[in-house]
């Protein structure tokens, strides 16, 4: 209250003071001084006016200050209650609910997949049977007729070739490794045993390049005039190195060869060679026609050494 009572007087003595200056200002007639002046009074009046109303307001609310039962409301504290709901966080049963994940149910209809039976249709692409009649192929039959190039007999030139040329192959074929008087009667031998079989009555004679004989035998039948042509026919195989057939089958006369004297010009004498050596001798046979005496010397040469070269057949030429 003491306080009160000097704030009261303090605005007395201040109204009285500006009463006075306000009256000292009235009495000038300057209009500007007396609007300030009048302006001043407002000012005071509504500062009075102000004061009184703020100590008022101001000091009784000083009973607001007790109540600082305010701060005991911290119980706006205590309802961390509020945070005790973490239950909210219990609620990560919304995280449970992964089964929306379990629905890859949604995945399993990849049933939509299974539908690939749209591709099983590939039974259009089954008929590839267009493909297999690959049969447009397989009639390679066209090619089978390589025949045409087994008939390679129509190359067995054998009946083609001439008859000169084969007996020029029989020549060049059966060669002696080596030649003496004891393979000389071997041969002849083989000959007149062959002979014999078919009863071939043929005189046989193997002679030495210098007119030597070294065997020589006549089979059961055979006539004296052989004896002459086996002369002929060793001089025609020693002054032309071939067999008197292969003379034969050159189609050239001893008139043209000037072959005067004792020669042949038909087979039955054929030349012995041997490697590296040439001409040591001749194998002769005389009594059959001239084409089978010279067959009768290849078989026997054929049967000494071993070989299978083909007889003369004068089919194969006509």
């Amino acid at each position: 209250m003491k306080k009160f009572t000097s704030i009261l007087c303090s605005l007395v003595l201040l109204t009285s003071g500006c009463t006075q200056a306000t009256e000292t200002v009235e009495k000038n007639s300057d209009p500007v001084v007396q609007s300030k002046v009048t302006t001043a009074k407002d000012d005071v009046s509504a500062e009075k006016s102000v004061t009184l109303e703020e100590p008022i307001a101001t000091e009784e609310p000083v009973v607001a200050e007790e109540p600082v039962v305010a701060e005991e409301p911290v119980v706006t504290e205590e309802p961390v209650v509020a945070e005790e709901p973490v239950v909210a966080e219990e609620p990560v049963v919304a995280e449970e609910p992964v089964v929306t994940e379990e629905p890859v149910v949604t995945e399993e209809p990849v049933v939509t997949e299974e539908p690939v039976v749209t591709e099983e249709p590939v039974v259009a692409e089954e008929p590839v049977v267009a493909e297999e009649p690959v049969v447009t192929e397989e009639p390679v039959v066209a090619e089978e007729p390589v025949v045409t190039e087994e008939p390679v007999v129509t190359e067995e030139p054998v009946k083609k070739s001439t008859l000169a040329e084969d007996i020029k192959y029989q020549e060049n074929t059966l060669v002696l490794e080596k030649f003496d008087n004891e393979i000389a009667n071997e041969i002849g031998t083989i000959i007149a045993e062959l002979a014999k079989e078919r009863n071939n009555a043929v005189t046989i004679s193997v002679r030495l390049a210098n007119g030597l004989t070294v065997y020589q035998r006549s089979m059961n039948g055979a006539i004296l005039s052989g004896a002459t042509w086996l002369e002929a026919k060793h001089n025609t195989v020693m002054a032309r190195s071939i067999s008197s057939l292969g003379l034969f089958a050159s189609g050239r006369t001893l008139e043209s060869l000037k072959l005067n004297g004792n020669y042949a010009n038909v087979g039955g004498g054929f030349p012995l060679r041997v490697k590296n050596a040439g001409i040591v001798g001749s194998v002769l046979v005389a009594g059959l026609y001239h084409v089978n005496d010279h067959n009768l010397i290849i078989e026997g040469l054929n049967a000494y050494l071993g070989t299978d070269v083909p007889l003369i057949n004068e089919d194969n030429y006509k």
